[in-house]
């Protein structure tokens, strides 16, 4: 990772070319901040057992569920944050562009191994 650089959000998020799969663009202490886009609904049901998790929207609307309340829409420059161990899965009818703030031992699909998890090694690339 290069260090003391100034990152353009929008322009890594342009370079992205597959869905769900998450790109780490630098680091703040034991969190790792990814770039991420997505279109459809398949991230599934999770939640992360030891650490919150920020959602900061960076293009387009992301459709956000919280267990047991009513799904919200999150639009771009709007940020939320998960608290651990909440039960949350994320969507967007559109492509939706997003920047994630995460520990660095949680697995993006927090609890749960589906189609669209991805290694540490593979976010990195």
């Amino acid at each position: 990772m290069n260090e003391n650089r100034k990152i353009n959000c929008k322009v890594e998020a342009a370079k992205l070319s597959s869905f769900f799969s998450p790109k780490i663009v630098s680091e703040l202490n034991d969190h790792f901040i990814k770039i991420v886009k997505i279109k459809g609904d398949k991230v599934p049901w999770h939640h992360h057992d030891n650490s919150d998790e920020l959602f900061y929207i960076l293009e387009g609307e992301l459709t956000m569920e919280i267990e047991s309340e009513p799904k919200f829409i999150l639009n771009a420059g709007e940020i939320f944050v998960v608290k651990k161990n909440i039960e949350h899965r994320v969507s967007s009818k559109e492509e939706c562009k997003l920047m994630l703030i995460e520990h660095k031992e949680t697995t993006h699909t927090g609890n749960v191994t589906s189609e669209i998890t991805k290694t540490i090694e593979q976010q990195t690339n």
